[in-house]
Formats: C-alpha cells, structure tokens, sequence
C-alpha cells in the first residue's frame, strides 16, 4: 500500500462501487488484512488515522476475523472515538470485543472484566456513551449464547460460566435502564435496554438450543438465583409500561419479553402465593391491554399477544377438560341476556357468535383430523364426553340479543379481598354516594344525555356494593336485602334522594331511564332496620310508592323492555321490604293499588312480551294475599276486587298462550321447560286460594267445555282436526298444572283445610274425570304426540300433589268430606279405589308410552314414590291394578327398547320393594318363575350360540332385573331369599356369560353394575349364621368373575372408545372388589391358611387392571379415579400385606398415584388417598419405629422399598403440609390430619424448620404423645388447626 488514501479509495469501491471487475479487484487486493496475521499492527494504524467508515469497517472486520488480545485496545478506542462513529462501525468493534472475549474466556480472568467495563460506559456522562455500553451486554450476551465456529462442548463450559457470573446482573442493568429511560429520551433510545433484556431471557439456560425456524421455546429455565427479580412486581410492569410506548418495535420486543417471562419454570417459586403473585401481575397486565386494545391494530403486536395469552395454559395449571368450563361460561353468560343492567356493551353479540362458530368449525375439522391421525380415540364414541361437550352449545347458538354488561375479575385471597372492601366502605363509600349524587343534582339539565350516564352509573355501582361479604350469584337477579350502613339513614331520609332517580327516569335515554329505576330497586330493597322511627320509613315508602304511582299513571318508557323489566322489579320490591299495614298507611294507597292491578293484568294479556317481567308482579300479589290473616285494623285493601281479575287473567293468558304458540309454530314451548313452568305457577295457588271459591268456578267454567269437547272426540271414527284437538289437550295440560299447583300448597295455606276440601274436590274430581278419558277411544292412538305427553305428565304431576295431601289411612280419615263429594261425583270413595284408578293410569303410561322416555320417567317416579312409603305401599299391595302389572310385568314394551334400560331397572326395584313387603317365601318364588325360566334357558344354551343377539338381550335384560331386585333387599331376611334363589345354581351362567362377552361392554356392563349391588352390604343385609359359609362362597365367586374378566379385558386392544370399552369395565370390577373386601362378612385368613387361591387371583388381576391405566387417565375420568382410589384405600387398610409384598417399583408408584390424588380437587378422593397413606405410615410406626420384636416379613419389604427410595415419605409430607397451610383444606382437614401425624412419628429426624416458624412446629406437637392412639390423634388435628391458623399469620408478616 503506497498510502492511506490509496487504501481508503479501495474500500470504498469495495463496499459501493457497482462495477463487479472494480469490486472483485479491490477484494483482492484487500484480502490480506483479514488473512495475515502480520496485518493486524495495520489495522490498527487505519484505525487511528482513516478518516472514511469504510476503512473503518475494513480494518475491525479484520481484526474480528483475527481473534486476539486487543480487548482494551478497542474497549478505550469506543470510550475514546466511539460517539463520533457511524453505528454499523460501533456494532462491528463490538462484535470484536465480544469474540475476543469469549475465545479468551478461560485463558486469563482479565477478558472477564468486559461487563465491568461495559457498567463504566454507563456510568458517563454522555448519552452516547451510555447506549455504547448497552450495546456492548447486548453483543456480549449474543455472543455467549450462539457456538460459532467453537468446539460445542467448549462453547457449553464457557457460556454457563457467563451464565453463572454475569447474566443476572447484566439483566438487573436492563431493568434499571428501563426504569431510567422510561421518559426521559426518544422511543429509539430505549430499544437497546429493552433488546438486551430480551436477549438475557431468551439465554439458552440449559444447553438445549431451540429449532429457529419454530416460535416454540417451551420453558424458560430460569436459575434460583433470579427468583427475587420475578417476585418484585415492578419487573412483570416495567415491561407492560413499554408496551404502551407508541413505537411499535419497543411494543412488540416488550410483549416478547413478557412471553419469556410467562414461560419462566413453575418450580422457581418456591411457594404458591409468590407464583400465584406473578400469575396475577400476568393477567392484570394482560387485562388492562384486552380492555383498551392499545397497540392490537399492529399485527406484530397482535401475534406476540396471542402468543402471550398462549402462555398462560402452556406454564400455568388447567384442568385437562378446561374448554367444558370455558363454554359453561359462555352459556350463562348468554342466558343472563334478559336480566342485564347498565349501558356498557358486553361484547356477547359479537364474541358469542363467533365461539359458537368456532366450536362447530372446530368439531367439523376435526372428523378430517382424527382420520389423517389414524386416531382411536373419538369423541363420537363417548357418551360421557360428548354429552359434557354439547351440554352448553345450544345456549350460544340460541343466542340473538344485543346486550350489555361488565365482568370484573379479581385474583385477590378473598380474605385480603374482604379487608379492603370493609376498609373502603366504612371510609369512602358513603363520600362517593355523595357525589354521585350532587352530581346527578348539576347535570340535571346542564348537559347532553350522554353526560348524565356517569353518575347514574357511579350511584348504581355504590348501591350494589357487597356490603356484607356474601356475593350475590351473578345468574340470577335476586339480591335480597340492600345493608346500607348506618352512616347513609341521613340520605335515605332525604326526599331528594329518591326523587332525583324519578327525575332521571323521565329523561328520553332509555340507557338513563333503566339505570334511575335499578337505582330506584336498589334503594327498595334497603335494610327495614336503617330507619329506627316507623314515620321516617313511611315517609321514605310514600316517595317511592309516589313516583311508581306517576309512572303508572303516565306510562311513560313502559314501551320499553328493559325499562318494563326494572319496573316490574320495582314494585315486586314493595311487599318484600315493607309490610302490608305500611302500605295501607300511605293516604293514596287505593289509588296506587288500583293502578298496579290495571298494570299486572294489562301484563298477563301481553304476556309473550313480558314473560320474564311478570313474575315480579305476581311475587308482589302473592304476597299481599298471604299477608291479609295478619292485617290489623279496618282499613280496607282492596284486594278483594283487585287479586280475582288478576287471577283470571293469568289463567286467560294461559289458556290463549297455547292458540298463538299453535299459530306462530313456536318450538320452545313453556310446558316442556320444568324450571319455567315451576316458576310461573310458583306464586298463583296463594292467589285462587284467597278468594278460592271465585277461582275454582272460574277454572271449571274453563275446564267443563274443554273437557266435554275432548271427551266428545273420543266417541268419533276419526280424530278429525289434528292440530284443534292438540289445542285443547294444550288447553287442559295448562288447566292440569293449575289445579296441580293449588293442591300441592294445601299444607302451608293459612286457611282452614276443611273449609276448602270441597273445592279441592271439585277441581280434582275434573282431573281425574279427565284420568278415564285419555286413554280411550280416538286418544289412545295419540301417544306419539307430543301434546298428549305433554297431558300426561302435567296429570302425573297432579296425582303427586293429590296424593301427598288426600292418600293414605290419616288422610282417609281427616278428609271425609273430600271423598263424601268424590263419591257423588266420581264414585271414588275411598283412598282404595282412587288409588287404584292411579295404579292403573301407571299401568297404561308403562303399557303404551313404550317411545317417551321422559314420560316413562315420571311415571316410574311416581311409582316409585307410592312403593316407597309404609302405608302407601301396603295398600298398593291390595289393589287389583298392582296385581296386575305384577304378574304381566313382561308384557310392558319399554322393557325392551335399549333407550328405557335404566327405566327397566328402576321398574324391577318397585316391583321388588312391593313384593318384599308381604315377607312370604313364596311369593318370591312366584315372583322369580319367569326369571328363572330365562335363567334356565340360558343356561341350556351352548356357547356357539351364546353370543347371538337374542341370547345376549335376554340376558342383559336379566342382568337388569336382578340389579333391580337386589336394590329392592334391604333387610337379612330378603337379602337371603335373593342368594338362596341365585347361588350356586344361577352363579355358572354369569361366569359363563363374562368369559364369553368379556369384549362386549353392552353386556359385561349390566353384569358387573348387578354384582357391584349384590355384594353391597348396606344396612347390615349380608349377616349370615356363624356357622354359615355363604360369605366365602359369595366371595370365591366374585372372584371367579373378577378374574375371567380382568384376564380377558388386559389382552383386548384399546379400541376407539377406551372408556367405554376397558375403563368403564375396570372401574366397575374394582368398585365390586373393594365392597366384597370391606363388606365385613368374609373372613380373609381362611382363604391363605387352607391354600384357596380366590383372594389372591383377585387380588393380582385387580391390581393388573388398575396398572395398566395410565394416571393421566385415572385423574381424568371421575367415576374411574373414585373407584380406583376406593380399591387404593381397602388394599392399604385390610390387605397392606399383599401391596409391601411387591416389587419396589410398583410400590412406589402406587404410592405416587396417591400423592397425586391428594392434589386433586375431590375432597373425597383427597381423604381416600389420605387414609391410604395413614394406614402405610401407620403400618411402618407400628412394625418399623416402634416394634419391638423382630420385624415380620412384610415388615422388612417395606423397609427395602423405603430405603431405595428415602424421600417417598418426606415429600408425601410435604405435599400435605402444603395443602394443608396454603389451600382450602376445609371439610378435609381431619383427614388430611390423619398421615401428618403418622408420618411425623416415623421420621428420624424432626421436620425442617426456619428459624421464624420454630413456634409454630413446636405448638403442633405440644402434648402429642409418641405413639398413633385415637386421643393421641385427636390431639394433634387440634393443633395442626392451630399450626395453620399461626404459620398463615406469620408468613403474612414477613
């Protein structure tokens, strides 16, 4: 080179000359720099004299490419020239710092001093300098996390000592960076503190690189070292304040800072509450940015954010069946839709339809999906899970309302939570009333409507404050008493108060207007207490009667529904908060009283419109009525003339309901919802029974033509109009539920029932006239039409009510005058032949409802509730209809339809209660003739011909009949004629049957189910003779059948349906292991003492069942993880021998699936695992800790399982004391106190304490003797409460 600007001519050409022969010749001229080492003084030199960035860039770039020691050298050349130089210069002698270094690692401790020389930069004055220093961590960081041309393993050593030394404090430098430069410079200044906080946590921490070309980082493994940074909130919040920096680079690198810190390992907190902490700044961050949608319009920002809230299931526990929750959610979101309150927009419209949208899309997509996967597990296959997925999607496709609303979430301790409410409340509450209120006073007319809403809304927040720590349940409007505290009587007595709602109501806005009335309801239902003179509280009613008198009057804003809604609140508000004798005080309560009545009965005739409102109205008259027997004085309430009108226009509305549901072809009708249909007809009986003979002829004038029109079709060839004839028995299923209402309140009436007996009769003699038409003629070729079920159940309702107040030897004879006028209008009369005639109608619906499940349903339940009850079911035992349908029981067709299977169970559960009333012998053998005759014909047949379809429904039909029969034995005696009847004759065929269909679910289900009860000994059945072997011979049955089918099902592959067709097989055949071994009627040591093999074949394939179901599963299917945690328990309790008697492997993992379940959510799973665990522990204490002769063998076992596995029980212990000090244990804590103390006794050494909790763990075992009595336990579940209560208390403190 003959000169430097010879030099820097060609690198100009170099790096911008467009001439390629140009460029490609000063290349070469050039390469020698970065090949010879021997240029590295010239490099140097260029550096100190070049005046060009491209000479610049030339010469560092050759000495990156020429690692050495020349650290300091470029370290004081950046402190030196390093603001004045072009940025891509900087970046290039960064980078050469940075490579030096690390090659120079382990060489000399010198080249560590670059992050204190990197700290030097910040600590200069100059701004330059400082973002110099940033930059050389940020390169610094780079460098050490990426291998380069380095030996990996080289790489490894060197970057986890980086790591180990310097990368949380160079972090801390970014986080005090941040917090420096969060307003002080432009937005580009602080992307360098911001990317190097970034790089610190994307640091491979664990020497497991990430695939580049994927998102996907899974979990950052932060080191202990760290955890303090994570637990101060200001490090989760410095990154959402960036976040809100309108530079989109700045927004988008500190939501890819927040996603690393979502995925920070869950081990690093060390205790629930600090995680807990951290999830909380999480979700308030993330909640404030869903609520202003600040910086979403930018897709950059857009993903990172999906990706954050990504994070939260990925890092942060959800139970595996979560979307189940989500979509509940949902849907009672979407069904509050009539109640809402307030002007805020919910977002429902617009976000319902689209989850609707993508459940179904999602469900589609997945049909291709399964296939593609070659998937066996379908959902379609599983009634369970399917059922549980579809149970909320109607809701949200029913879903068409605009709406408003506003959620709040609070992740708050709800003890914290109660402090601060009770704290703001008494302080500040009050004030913000105030001024909600004077507020509302200066915008009265000062201000567009819009303004107004504000303090409206500030007012109905402060009214609805949870005064009292009971959270009212969101789904339903009904908040009870308002507990205003004492401090706002001043206000409530001050006129304006209520007026100035009244005024607001009249503004045009109907967002205002149904805000003022919520208020307006609000401040109804205040406390009676707050006023402490009667003339304060009457004068307060006197406004608000006042105001609703004016709106009455007016009808202004009625038009509209939400405003209708909130009134009609308002005034059902009235009889629950003051007494009718108040309301009688008020001087134009005649007026007002009129008015209301014209407004509820204008309401029953619009009653499509206001069929969610109505009910308040009527609460409010049923009220009044049932306050009359009370009333003192002369004063007249007019409720004579008013409640009869109101009462007639709810039947009307009734009855025409069901012509226009026929007109508009409406789908959705009140008579198939039972709540609804409850809830309308909840409050009229108080209403016909005030003035009951008006009512009753008014029903009957109804009913008489309805009736004699329906009872003339019977006697037509042809039903003629289809759909006139299902209007009437629309009609009559209305009149039905009425007289079904008014019946079933006959006991709590206050009126004399002698009185009202003939009326009683009157209306139910039309019933059951109506009873002996149904089901004849023309309509008895109507079930398969839906109002004619629709008939038949309102009439099984009716014969409910009626029975329970006029069936029966008392009722016979305190209501002879019901029956006297029966007898003269029906000919029933007796208790006897009404009673059959209900028979019969049950013998009908079972006979000819063989499709209608649900009607079926009621049927067997009343029923059943007939056979249930002493004297009931001793007269049902004289009829001649039960007679019968005894002895044809096989001719009813719901028998065999697949749908009614539980029905057929439940049907031969009464017939058994009511033949085991007659406690004959032989009438049970009369009664199992058929049965029998199907058993013996089974048994004929061979077993290629056992598995056809005739064979297997005939016994599974069998199966369920037994089932039903066995539920029915409650007593020694009966239990006994069942066993005598089944064993050992009928026993050969159910082992036959399992062997031979131990594939088929259908039939090994029932099977099982019918064991499961037949070894069930509830209420002492299963007590046999001392001299009696009938309990081991029960049991070396069960286990032939345990063990046929657990050696078959473990050899069959899983098919699509897992649960269906192993799971649910195991989990019943463990439910019948684990009562056959804790039923206290077999004795155990003869089966080992005289070499029969039964308890350990069962006990052997049982345990392989339970093994070969992975945990994930047991923890995901209730039913399985109840039955398998029930098996855990009887094993550890009776038969703990036989569980130290194998491998340790499988020990420990039992034991490990006990540990998890004491995790679990279900408090009864919780205290098997705990009693299971108690009886090991205890077990150990007694044969281990403090034996004193030579230990047994199984002694021994358990001994070698613990010693190749010492920390088995310490973290058992742990685990519970965890559960114990930071969740809810609650009804569980006894049990759960149980393996504490246990497990205590057999530790070596005493629990590990801090220094602070010492006090705590020496109170635990104050006065606990070293031994596992039951007073000596009982003494240490006392102190443990105490130890939970003391150590929340202390680590509150600190």
């Amino acid at each position: 080179m003959e000169s430097l600007a010879q030099l820097e001519l060609l690198c100009e050409k170099l790096y911008n000359s467009r001439d390629s022969a140009e460029r490609a010749h000063a290349e070469s001229t050039l390469k020698c720099f970065s090949e010879n080492s021997d240029y590295i003084s010239q490099c140097q030199y260029i550096l100190d004299n070049a005046s060009t960035p491209y000479a610049l860039m030339l010469a560092s770039s050759s000495l990156l490419n020429q690692v050495n020691d020349r650290t300091n050298y470029v370290i004081n050349y950046l402190a030196t020239r390093g603001p004045k130089l072009q940025t891509f210069v900087i970046k290039s002698l960064i980078q050469l710092v940075c490579r030096i270094t690390k090659f120079g690692w382990f060489d000399d401790d010198k080249f560590r001093d670059i992050v204190k020389e990197a700290a030097d930069f910040l600590s200069l004055a100059s701004q330059d300098h400082y973002f110099i220093g940033l930059k050389i961590l940020y390169h610094l960081v780079g460098e050490m996390n990426q291998a380069n041309a380095m030996p990996l393993t080289l790489h490894r050593k060197i970057a986890c000592s980086f790591k180990d030394q310097f990368l949380l404090q160079i972090f801390q430098i970014s986080l005090t960076s941040l917090h420096q430069l969060k307003s002080e410079v432009p937005d580009d200044f602080r992307r360098d503190p911001l990317s190097l906080a970034l790089r610190c946590l994307s640091f491979d921490f664990v020497g497991c690189p990430v695939d580049e070309s994927s998102e996907e980082f899974g979990t950052v493994q932060l080191p202990a070292s760290w955890r303090p940074l994570l637990q101060d909130p200001s490090t989760v919040q410095i990154f959402f304040d960036y976040y809100k920096v309108n530079d989109t680079c700045v927004s988008k690198e500190a939501l890819e800072c927040l996603v690393r810190l979502a995925s920070v390992r869950r081990s690093i907190f060390v205790e629930d509450p600090s995680r807990t902490q951290f999830l909380s700044h999480l979700m308030s961050g993330t909640k404030e940015i869903l609520q202003t949608g600040q910086g979403l319009a930018v897709h950059g920002n857009y993903h990172e954010f999906c990706r954050l809230l990504g994070r939260f299931k990925v890092n942060f526990q959800w139970a595996s069946n979560s979307v189940y929750y989500l979509l509940s959610l949902w849907s009672r979101l979407v069904t509050s839709v009539p109640y809402l309150k307030g002007d805020t927009p919910s977002m429902l419209d617009e976000t319902a339809p689209k989850i609707t949208e993508g459940f179904i899309t999602s469900r589609i997509n997945s049909v291709q999906a399964s296939f593609a996967n070659d998937s066996s597990d379908d959902t379609l296959d599983n009634v369970d899970v399917l059922q549980e997925q579809l149970e909320s999607l109607p809701y949200l496709c029913r879903f068409q309302v605009a709406i408003s609303c506003q959620v709040l979430a609070n992740a708050m301790p709800l003890t914290l939570h109660r402090k601060i409410a009770c704290s703001f409340k008494d302080q500040f509450l009050l004030q913000i009333f105030q001024i909600s209120l004077t507020s509302l006073h200066q915008l009265k007319s000062e201000v567009p409507d819009d303004f107004r809403r504000d303090p409206l809304s500030l007012a109905l927040r402060c009214l609805s404050y949870d005064f009292v720590g009971c959270p009212v349940d969101e789904s339903s409007e009904e908040f009870g008493t308002v507990q205003l505290p004492a401090s706002w009587r001043p206000l409530l007595q001050d006129p304006s108060t209520v007026q100035i709602f009244f005024d607001y109501y009249k503004v045009n806005d109907t967002c205002v207007s149904k805000e003022a009335l919520e208020c307006l309801v609000r401040l109804a239902s205040v406390r009676r207490s707050i006023f402490v003179e009667d003339p304060s509280r009457t004068q307060f009613l006197s406004h608000l009667m006042s105001g609703t008198k004016e709106i009455l009057q007016t009808g202004q804003g009625l038009a509209v529904h939400g405003n209708y809604h909130e009134f009609c609140r308002l005034l059902g508000r009235f009889k629950v908060n003051f007494q009718l004798s108040e309301l009688l005080s008020i001087e134009f309560y005649g007026e007002w009283i009129g008015l209301v009545a014209e407004f509820t009965t204008k309401s029953l005739l619009s009653w499509q419109w206001a069929s969610n409102s109505v009910y308040y109205l009527l609460s409010l008259w049923s009220r009044l009525v049932t306050s009359v027997p009370y009333l003192k004085g002369d004063t007249p309430s007019m409720l004579d003339e008013t409640v009869p009108k109101i009462t007639e226009g709810f039947i009307t509305s009734r009855i025409n309901s069901v012509q226009a549901s026929f007109a508009n072809d409406s789908s959705d009708d009140t008579l198939d919802n039972v709540d609804v249909l409850q809830e309308q007809l909840e409050s009229l009986p108080y209403l016909c029974r005030f003035q009951y003979q008006n009512s009753s002829i008014y029903i009957i004038n109804i009913m008489e033509p309805l009736l004699q029109a329906y009872t003339e079709r019977l006697r037509l060839p042809a039903p003629g109009d289809a759909n006139e004839l299902s209007v009437i028995e629309g009609q009559l299923t209305w009149l039905v539920h009425i007289i079904a209402a008014i019946l079933k309140i006959r006991q709590t009436i206050g009126c004399s029932q002698e009185s009202q007996e003939l009326i009683d009769a009157e209306l139910a003699a039309r019933v059951l006239q109506l009873i002996n038409v149904t089901d004849t003629g023309v309509h008895a070729q109507r079930y398969r039409v839906l109002s004619k079920q629709r008939l038949d159940r309102a009439i099984l309702i009716f014969v409910q009510n009626f029975r329970r107040s006029y069936v029966g030897d008392q009722a016979m004879h305190s209501s002879k005058q019901l029956y006297a006028r029966l007898s003269e209008l029906l000919g029933l009369n007796d208790h006897l032949v009404l009673l059959n005639a209900i028979v019969g109608k049950i013998a009908t619906n079972l006979k000819c409802y063989a499709e209608c499940e649900d009607v079926i349903d009621h049927t067997l339940s009343l029923f059943l509730e007939l056979a249930s009850g002493y004297m009931t079911g001793k007269l049902l035992l004289k009829l001649e209809s039960t007679k019968f349908i005894i002895a044809n029981r096989d001719s009813f067709p719901f028998l065999e339809e697949y749908r009614c299977a539980r029905s057929r169970t439940t049907f031969y559960y009464i017939l058994g209660c009511l033949v085991f009333m007659e406690d004959t012998p032989v009438k049970f053998r009369s009664f199992m003739e058929p049965l029998l005759q199907v058993a013996v014909n089974l048994e004929a047949t061979a077993d290629a011909a056992f598995r056809t379809d005739v064979v297997k429904y005939a016994f599974i039909g069998l199966m369920r009949d037994l089932r039903g029969i066995a539920m029915a034995t409650n007593s020694r005696r009966t239990y006994g004629l069942l066993f005598d009847w089944l064993y050992p004759s009928r026993m050969p065929l159910l082992l036959k049957a399992i062997s031979l269909y131990a594939d088929e679910p259908e039939v090994t289900t029932p099977l099982l189910k019918f064991m499961c009860e037949f070894v069930l000994n509830k209420a002492q059945r299963l007590t046999f003779d001392s001299s009696s072997p009938n309990g081991i011979l029960l049991f070396r049955e069960v286990s032939k059948l345990i063990v046929a089918y657990g050696s078959r099902i473990l050899l069959l592959p899983n098919g699509t349906d897992i649960y269906g067709s192993k799971y649910k097989g195991i989990w019943i055949s463990l439910a019948v292991l684990s009562r056959a071994l804790c039923g206290n009627y077999v004795n155990f040591g003869v089966f080992e003492l005289y070499g029969d093999g039964a308890l350990a074949d069962a006990l052997d394939i049982s345990l392989k069942m339970s093994l070969s179901v992975p945990l994930s599963d047991i923890l995901a299917f209730k039913k399985l993880s109840k039955a398998f945690y029930g098996y855990i328990e009887v094993l550890f309790s009776s038969h703990i021998t036989f569980v130290l008697n194998l491998d340790t492997n499988t020990f420990v993992h039992i034991v490990s699936t006990l540990e998890s379940g004491l995790k679990g959510l279900d408090t009864g799973i919780s205290t098997q695992c705990a009693s299971a665990i108690d009886s090991l522990a205890a077990f150990y204490f007694n044969n281990i800790t403090a034996a004193d002769g030579p230990p047994s063998p199984a002694a021994l076992n358990l001994a070698r399982h613990i010693g190749e596995f010492p920390t088995l029980f310490p973290q058992i212990l742990k685990t519970l004391f965890e559960i114990i000090i930071f969740e809810d244990a609650g009804s569980n804590q006894w049990s759960l106190s149980r393996p504490i103390l246990s497990l205590i006794m057999i530790r070596e050494q005493p629990v590990d304490q801090q220094q602070r909790l010492s006090q705590c763990f020496e109170k635990l075992m104050s006065d606990v003797a070293r031994n596992l009595e039951p007073k000596n336990r009982d003494k240490f579940t006392k102190n443990l409460t105490t130890f939970r209560h003391d150590f929340r208390v202390k680590n509150i403190q600190a």
